[in-house]
């Protein structure tokens, strides 16, 4: 926050030099609102910054529980017959215009999702087809979307996670992209790297979206499986700092395997260095390693489920506020605080030099 202080005394600075130095024709009042301005103006830029550094989003799974197609209409207000009399004032009457809508949407156990929506003027918009997507969807079917929640690790990565890049740097060809919700509410929660077509990776997803559709409320978790062709254990904390840590309901579960189906070796993030977790670390470390094999896909994913059910314990973000007293803004947050404090008090020590800001009538000078 010191920065944020010293960057709100260059609209004080300006405005005083302006006055007192250059003597400007500008009051005491107009002195006080500009700085007002200005500063109003650079804490919104400020916190928006901030918001942007700690805003992060979490996977949350269910199941659909209905779909809908509805239709509906609004009346939107326009100006019109607008008239403009002799001394240039415009006056218009108030018309308005019928909408017509179609809203094509799931109800699911987490959220209503929204596969599609339609507005227009013209009625035959009721007439348009059912999207592939809803088409397609139907009561039971596995479902997740993102909530967005605030990260404070996400901006002090450095306070939980070594961030040296050159330390993982033989990994970078095996860490993949965080998942993403896709076609509206699909996410695929197992990942293969480097294993070729050895696993039947879809049958793995399915399954394992299957049983999340119950599992994520139960047990306040989003279940991630990654295989992966390496032997080196130390995989594990690279995908770590890479995905700093997972997001606060993730249960990330790595298998090394280099000789398929063969598990080499086995591990788990959870945030904040799986503290709170050791114990289902520990007893999903222990199961896969003895079953030994990923052949049997679904056995592998129930031990995990079945771990995560019994052992997980969600942290919160509440644990890490701490870190919030080491959050420093982004260099192009300062840059852009400091250009705008200059612009906006230049300008508005000019306008009210010029204009009086409280007689819109009065002008100093021409």
């Amino acid at each position: 926050m010191e920065t944020f202080y010293l960057i709100l005394l260059v609209p004080a600075l300006i405005a005083l030099i302006a006055r007192l130095v250059f003597k400007v024709s500008i009051t005491w009042l107009e002195t006080a609102a500009q700085i007002g301005i200005a500063s109003l103006i650079l804490a919104a830029v400020w916190f928006a910054g901030s918001y942007a550094q700690t805003h992060d989003t979490e996977i949350w799974n269910g199941e659909v529980t209905s779909k809908h197609r509805d239709h509906g209409t609004y009346e939107q207000a326009y100006d019109c017959f607008c008239t403009t009399d002799e001394d240039g004032y415009q006056s218009c009457q108030t018309c308005y215009e019928t909408h017509y809508t179609v809203d094509w949407y799931l109800k699911t156990t987490i959220d209503k999702i929204r596969i599609d929506y339609e507005d227009s003027t013209w009625r035959n918009v009721y007439n348009t087809p059912d999207p592939q997507d809803y088409v397609d969807a139907y009561v039971g079917e596995p479902c997740s979307t993102t909530y967005s929640y605030t990260n404070y690790i996400k901006a002090v990565p450095d306070s939980l996670f070594n961030m040296e890049a050159a330390e993982y740097a033989q990994f970078d060809n095996l860490i993949p992209y965080y998942p993403e919700v896709y076609g509206k509410y699909h996410v695929d929660h197992v990942i293969t790297m480097g294993m070729g077509s050895n696993v039947e990776i879809q049958d793995w997803n399915n399954y394992l979206a299957g049983k999340l559709k119950k599992l994520s409320a139960a047990a306040e978790a989003n279940v991630i499986i990654i295989l992966v062709n390496t032997a080196d254990q130390t995989y594990r904390h690279a995908l770590e700092t890479a995905w700093l840590g997972g997001k606060k309901n993730d249960v990330i579960v790595i298998a090394g395997v280099t000789n398929y189906p063969k598990i080499d070796w086995v591990d788990t993030i959870t945030l904040g260095q799986n503290s709170g977790n050791g114990l289902m670390t520990v007893k999903i470390r222990d199961e896969l390693m003895a079953l030994g094999s990923i052949e049997n896909g679904q056995a592998f994913i129930d031990s995990v489920t079945g771990n995560v059910r019994q052992h997980f314990d969600r942290k919160p973000m509440e644990d890490f506020a701490y870190l919030k007293d080491d959050i420093q803004p982004a260099t192009w947050v300062v840059i852009t605080a400091f250009i705008l404090a200059f612009l906006m008090s230049a300008g508005l020590t000019w306008a009210f030099h010029v204009y009086d800001p409280f007689d819109s009538n009065s002008r100093r000078y021409y």
